[in-house]
């Protein structure tokens, strides 16, 4: 499990979260990984009120769960967590609600990092067209690709590529974030 703290405010905890009622967008997380939110979750004895929306609808703990500011996704979207401490609300250095958007992508499973740089995608973003290079590519079996949307949903396959380099034509595609998955590879592109 991999955890992730956020910056701190530096006029209560030390961090930089605080900023005037506007959304922090945090790196993207797996379904694995947990958020630490433990310094922001309590101030002068009072505790934080978490709110937490996922693709813009209200979530559910089948989608999350927070235990003493420790946030662990169960399932992928876009998030949105609103914290609230009515400690803080005279407080004029910063504010009393704090917004966070995260995007929780599928588990990423069989990724071995020297094995993640073997296999480079490009441009990223992207508006259409998406190259794919295959350092070390496996002449005999080719490579298997599928591309998914961020709920892990497959939306294209292609079997065995014959050449260690190949442009994919996603024009077809939403704008959004994508998941390819070339072999047991697996890496996030945005397509425009």
């Amino acid at each position: 499990m991999v955890h992730y703290q956020i910056i701190h405010c530096p006029h209560c905890c030390g961090t930089d979260l605080h900023k005037n009622g506007k959304s922090l967008k945090l790196q993207d997380v797996t379904v694995v990984d947990t958020v630490d939110f433990s310094d922001q979750a309590l101030f002068d004895g009072i505790p934080t009120v978490f709110t937490v929306m996922r693709n813009g609808e209200p979530a559910r703990v089948i989608h999350y769960k927070i235990t003493n500011g420790l946030m662990t996704f169960r399932d992928t979207g876009h998030y949105e967590v609103t914290m609230t401490n009515t400690a803080i609300v005279s407080r004029q250095d910063f504010p009393a609600k704090v917004i966070v958007e995260i995007t929780v992508l599928p588990k990423l499973v069989g990724i071995a990092e020297p094995e993640q740089e073997k296999i480079k995608i490009f441009p990223n973003p992207t508006t259409g067209k998406l190259k794919v290079e295959i350092a070390g590519f496996p002449r005999n079996d080719g490579a298997d690709v599928a591309i998914y949307d961020i709920f892990g949903r497959p939306l294209l396959s292609l079997q065995s590529l014959s050449s260690p380099e190949t442009e994919i034509d996603i024009s077809h595609l939403q704008s959004g974030i994508y998941i390819i998955k070339i072999n047991n590879i697996t890496k996030k592109f945005i397509k425009y």
